[in-house]
């Protein structure tokens, strides 16, 4: 038993491997009551965190209890292994591995207590609760590591998550779940996601007004004072503590992070506090740019921040690459600096390498999303008029893959998602079960904003597939990258009560296209009570619709269609082959997608 606010740990600091961290018990082990068993890799670490390995029939974590390796800086995450015949997480309690910087995260296992079986399967693993996770994460330039499950019965309740999320230019981990039986409900969630930090730009009147932002305002975010004194205005950003720190306007420039701390003046630590610092190489040969805070600390700014105003962005450090992000009432859109101006993204180019990108003949704000620049590392490039620039782009987001024997149920507004707001790919999501079950708004999806593409979708079915109840299958992309596809393969597949299977491109302009949806079912395919099978564009093509069913393909008070709102994109074409001739449309106001039913 680890309990009561214990700590059991490991650190490495130079270029060796930490200790391992072996927890064995032969009947059960309970960790609860803000316990911490961490292993990490500091920052001065080029070595590896030490692994955590527990072997028991039984472990509870739970009650804020918490199970971390730490990656935080150049150095390797230690793997976590948990071997169990069952475990609980519960009441906030987490397993999680995290990469801070350029080094790699730790791998998550959880299979059964055989150590020497490779494929030992749990009896069950059961997450509950709101703030209980498992989780695998990156905020820097190195990797985060990947989760897998091996479980008889897996079952997610009450808002709890397992997650693999990227927040910089590290990729996200993949998500792998071998198990007999996965139940999703009352808005538990397995996602995996790439996601631009939620960073902001604040406005206040005057430093009395700052309190307003308590509770509101987080670590990295800006606020611009419109009058700081005598009239004149002044930025900030926020650091721990509650406490904001006046940028300068001052900027420096070095080469390697290690240069920051000999800027600091220890005799006296608050001369230069607001001083603004880039470091041309902050890991993976990536710039960065960090404020001293008066502490003897540097707070990084990010390259990315939220604005409801342009012009609230550049009030203070601004760098090339720096991406902003505006909120408007009918979206998002993302700007990307140049060095000289702030300009949208239009035309994308998704191209192997930089020779073909050097091929192209672009326009201002045309993107080269290059899949190898080299050492099969991706990169974006945004064309400014006269050469290509690199742009702040986050990575990709996990592969999320579910083998289930037996059923996969979801329910009660749980979901299955991998997402993109600034990486080049959201993850794909690929689901095998015997019988699969989706009702009570419970959403598979996989979504996609600025560039980046949502991932595709597809699901083998061995019996019947159902969706029920406002429940959804959706790929979607809110910007300039595609929609991903979806493909459906069961013996039947039945919607009903609002259900939908879609893909949408809902971009005003230069939107990327909705993805293709590809139904295949050996018996029939049924859709109920204004339920919807649809591809849909704002302002680009419409995705095409293939259904295929042996025997019936039937609709009572629903619709199969694809359109297009305007623009240049064509509505996809329908096709269905069975022995029926349901109502199917395919429309656009210009010419559009053709209709067939066989």
């Amino acid at each position: 038993m680890v309990t009561s606010g214990s700590w059991l740990g490991g650190e490495s600091y130079g270029t060796g491997k930490g200790g391992d961290i072996f927890l064995e018990a032969s009947e059960s082990a309970r960790i609860s009551d803000y316990a911490l068993i961490a292993t990490s890799a500091k920052e001065s670490s080029i070595g590896q965190a030490g692994n955590i390995t527990i072997t028991t029939p039984a472990l509870n974590i739970e009650t804020g209890a918490v199970i971390e390796s730490r990656s935080e800086g150049p150095g390797t995450g230690g793997d976590i292994a948990i071997h169990a015949g069952t475990l609980e997480v519960t009441d906030g309690g987490k397993i999680s591995a995290q990469a801070l910087r350029s080094g790699s995260g730790g791998n998550l296992t959880v299979s059964g207590p055989d150590v020497a079986t490779h494929d030992d399967f749990a009896n069950s693993v059961r997450i509950s609760g709101t703030n209980t996770e498992m989780s695998a994460s990156t905020s820097g330039t190195g990797d985060a590591g990947t989760i897998s499950i091996m479980t008889q019965e897996l079952s997610l309740t009450d808002n709890a998550v397992i997650t693999t999320s990227a927040s910089d230019t590290g990729d996200a981990g993949s998500i792998s779940l071998k198990v007999g039986t996965l139940n999703l409900s009352s808005g538990a969630s397995v996602t995996s996601a790439s996601q631009y930090p939620d960073t902001r730009v604040h406005t206040v009147a005057n430093p009395s007004e700052l309190e307003q932002l308590s509770g509101i305002a987080q670590k990295g975010d800006v606020v611009i004072v419109q009058d700081a004194g005598n009239g004149e205005p002044a930025a900030a950003i926020l650091d721990d503590g509650n406490y904001w720190v006046i940028l300068t306007g001052d900027v420096f420039t070095v080469d390697e992070l290690s240069e920051l701390n000999e800027m600091i003046d220890y005799g006296n630590p608050a001369d230069g506090e607001g001083t603004v610092v880039v470091v041309r190489n902050a890991g993976a040969g990536e710039p960065a740019s960090f404020v001293y805070n008066g502490w003897m600390a540097w707070l990084e700014l990010s390259k990315v921040y939220t604005v409801p105003d342009a012009e609230l962005r550049n009030s203070f450090a601004v760098f090339p690459a720096d991406v902003m992000r505006i909120e408007e009432t009918g979206g998002t859109s993302h700007l990307t600096y140049t060095g000289r101006e702030w300009i949208p993204c239009k035309t994308i180019h998704a191209i192997a390498d930089l020779s073909e990108r050097d091929r192209l003949t672009p326009s201002a704000g045309d993107v080269a999303k290059v899949e190898n620049v080299g050492n099969d590392v991706g990169k974006s490039f945004i064309f400014d008029g006269t050469k290509w620039i690199s742009f702040y782009m986050t990575g990709q987001a996990g592969t999320i893959a579910i083998h289930a024997d037996d059923t996969v149920s979801l329910k009660e507004a749980a979901t299955l998602s991998t997402s993109s707001t600034g990486g080049v790919h959201a993850g794909e999501i690929l689901l095998e079960a015997d019988t699969l079950q989706v009702d009570t708004r419970a959403i598979v999806s996989s979504t996609s904003e600025s560039i980046g593409d949502s991932g595709t979708i597809s699901i083998r079915v061995g019996n019947t597939a159902t969706l029920s109840d406002n429940a959804a299958l959706i790929t979607a992309t809110m910007g300039a990258g595609s929609a991903g596809d979806i493909s459906l393969d069961a013996a039947k597949l039945e919607l009903r009560d609002h259900a939908s299977v879609s893909s949408e491109s809902s971009a005003a302009s230069h939107g990327g296209d909705a993805g293709t949806i590809v139904v295949n079912a050996r018996e029939s395919v049924r859709l109920s009570g204004e339920s919807e099978l649809t591809t849909q564009a704002v302002s680009a093509g419409g995705g095409k619709i293939f259904v295929n069913a042996g025997d019936l393909i039937y609709l009572l008070g629903s619709d199969i269609t694809s359109s297009v709102k305007f623009g240049e994109g064509k509505g996809g074409d329908v096709t269905m082959n069975s022995m029926c001739h349901p109502r199917t449309a395919a429309s656009r106001p210009r010419p559009g997608g053709a209709m067939r039913a066989r």
